[in-house]
């Protein structure tokens, strides 16, 4: 039988950027989302599991924080292209573009940071 890891009470401050995101789409502040995006590389360095695997740490985080931007961020831009005059289809095409152009703005500003400060990494996908 595998000898079980124990847990490190350390790993839960992996939470506190996805909680910042939910607290920014539940109290309708985006600058909680602007530090959720900056608490991730400040989480990474202080969680000892993220070692060596900073940049795939950054790119679950990322992931895990936008859903809650998106939520705030659809209802606010529902209501500003209800008086813009959009149609119903076009309006949600552009959503879905804003929110994927929000993720991927967010992974490459947040990879690019964490690449630039954890320059040596081990790869997780062997070729």
């Amino acid at each position: 039988m595998a000898q079980m890891k124990r847990f490190r009470p350390g790993s839960l401050l992996l939470l506190l950027p996805v909680l910042a995101s939910a607290a920014g789409a539940y109290f309708r502040h985006y600058w909680l989302f602007a530090a959720a995006l900056v608490l991730i590389p400040a989480v990474i360095a202080l969680v000892p599991a993220c070692r060596r695997f900073e940049n795939m740490w950054a790119f679950i985080l990322v992931f895990l924080t936008m859903p809650a931007f998106w939520i705030r961020m659809v209802k606010d831009m529902r209501l500003l292209l209800y008086f813009a005059d959009v149609g119903e289809l076009e309006g949600d095409c552009l959503l879905l573009s804003m929110c994927c152009g929000a993720l991927s703005a967010a992974q490459l500003l947040v990879g690019a940071v964490v690449r630039r400060i954890w320059k040596r990494q081990r790869g997780f996908l062997k070729s």
